[in-house]
């Protein structure tokens, strides 16, 4: 009998410890509890933290924290231009952009910069969060808000040699300082929390054309001067492809057809190609995954080989089908083909640490991707200046610097006006930017977005772009 109670005992007692151990991990050191919706206190908590400043590239504040009856409240001095970079950060709301994704830096959790540091933190001090300087540049980014307007659409400009982002705007947008206020107005409004230039997904249009000419030169089915025929339209088992408003451009080079964004000899180029090769080109670039990102990026897609018969082929290669891409990712295209074949990861912070301090973290290019050759891009790269020079994109030219460009216009609905859509590079030499310009709805690519984009490239190399 004592045996037995002996061995109850112990069971007993050794239950309760590790119940005790369990409970004390439970309220110490798991994040089950702190970070739990209904922990009011760890919320309470989050508002006593001054945040770091979100600074743009020359400084300019985007984003600070102002006290309020012993609570912080974050502020945007710059309101809807940069709300697409920024996001929000509220406590009713949560948050949103560069404040979710980089929460760890600007609310001082999850590291210690020295001894005070970590005595602040075990001892419940107040502590202020770290600054992190972005490569948003201010001129260009308000340049680009002011052309969206009146539009649907999005504007991405990076530098092609490191992939930092320059601009990244998006219309229709919201004031992150009135997050709270106009709460409902801004869920009910169409699209307005939508950032168009990384998570919107639309058909490519002719700016596709970029990735299949590269498959095309590198498997060595065509060269730049290869002959074609540039009929009105293109019998592909029993359907059609057509040119923009059905017109016979007669034989043309490759090189002749891409300035004029002649869909019969595309078509054409990618029947000779075949979907392997096609959508393989198109991976190359970055289709069919999202880039590594601060901001949330939707994928950008195009269909399996195998799923694609012979008409959606001629389709597909012509940018039309069911290829979807975001500005971000059609910017990344045409940096690829800026750089020498090469994506650099896209980033855009650039330093974390504070103000007139030590930088705690700074971020290094990163190649993402080989898409094409050296040799390829080159030619590719005269292709698109003919385009500035003669073909679908003047609207683009600057006076004294070459510009390299590719103009879409992707339909999407026989009711509906096409996506208009401009790529390039500037100077095309000695490429310093690369964009993307796309307006929802907007018409014809060559009309819409390349005057757009010339304005763009203006800002930039005007401005003395380094």
């Amino acid at each position: 009998m004592n045996t037995r109670v002996r061995r109850g005992l112990i069971f007993i007692i050794s239950f309760v410890f590790v119940l005790l151990i369990a409970l004390t991990y439970r309220q110490a050191f798991s994040d089950e509890i702190a970070s739990h919706p209904g922990n009011h206190r760890a919320l309470i908590e989050e508002f006593s933290i001054e945040r770091g400043k979100l600074l743009a590239a020359d400084g300019t504040i985007l984003a600070r924290s102002e006290e309020r009856n012993k609570i912080y409240h974050r502020v945007y001095p710059e309101g809807k231009v940069f709300a697409s970079v920024t996001g929000y950060y509220s406590p009713t709301r949560g948050r949103f952009g560069l404040e979710a994704s980089l929460s760890r830096w600007l609310a001082a959790k999850d590291y210690f910069r020295s001894f005070d540091d970590w005595r602040d933190s075990l001892m419940k001090r107040k502590r202020r969060g770290l600054d992190v300087k972005l490569t948003i540049r201010p001129d260009l980014q308000m340049k680009s808000w002011e052309l969206l307007e009146g539009h649907r659409g999005a504007i991405v400009a990076l530098d092609p040699r490191t992939g930092a982002v320059l601009a990244l705007a998006s219309r229709p947008s919201y004031d992150p300082n009135m997050i709270d206020e106009k709460w409902r107005e801004i869920v009910s409004s169409d699209g307005l929390l939508l950032n168009r230039a990384t998570q919107g997904l639309y058909p490519p249009g002719s700016t596709f054309k970029i990735v299949t000419t590269a498959g095309a030169l590198d498997s060595g089915i065509a060269t730049p001067d290869k002959m074609y025929d540039g009929a009105a339209s293109l019998k592909v088992y029993g359907s059609q492809v057509t040119n923009f408003a059905n017109k016979d451009v007669g034989k043309l080079s490759l090189a002749k057809a891409f300035a004029k964004s002649t869909n019969t000899i595309f078509a054409q180029v990618g029947l000779d190609l075949g979907a392997p090769r096609l959508v393989n080109a198109a991976k190359k670039f970055g289709l069919g995954k999202s880039p590594p990102f601060e901001l949330p990026v939707a994928k950008s897609s195009i269909p399996s080989p195998g799923s694609m018969d012979k008409v959606m082929v001629a389709w597909t290669a012509v940018g039309q089908g069911k290829t979807l891409v975001t500005p971000l990712q059609m910017a990344l295209i045409s940096a690829a083909v800026a750089n020498e074949g090469k994506v650099y990861r896209p980033f855009i912070v650039d330093t974390v640490g504070e103000e007139n301090d030590l930088v705690y973290r700074s971020q290094r290019p990163r190649l993402w991707s080989d898409a094409t050759t050296k040799e390829t891009s080159k030619q590719i790269t005269q292709m698109m200046e003919d385009v500035v020079l003669s073909g679908t994109g003047r609207a683009a030219a600057l006076t004294g610097i070459m510009v390299a460009g590719k103009t879409g216009t992707a339909e999407f609905g026989k009711e509906s006006a096409p996506h208009a859509w401009f790529i390039g590079f500037a100077p095309a030499d000695d490429p310093k930017i690369a964009i993307a310009v796309f307006l929802e709805q907007g018409g014809l690519g060559g009309q819409a977005a390349a005057p757009i984009a010339r304005q763009v490239f203006e800002k930039a190399v005007g401005s003395g772009i380094q």
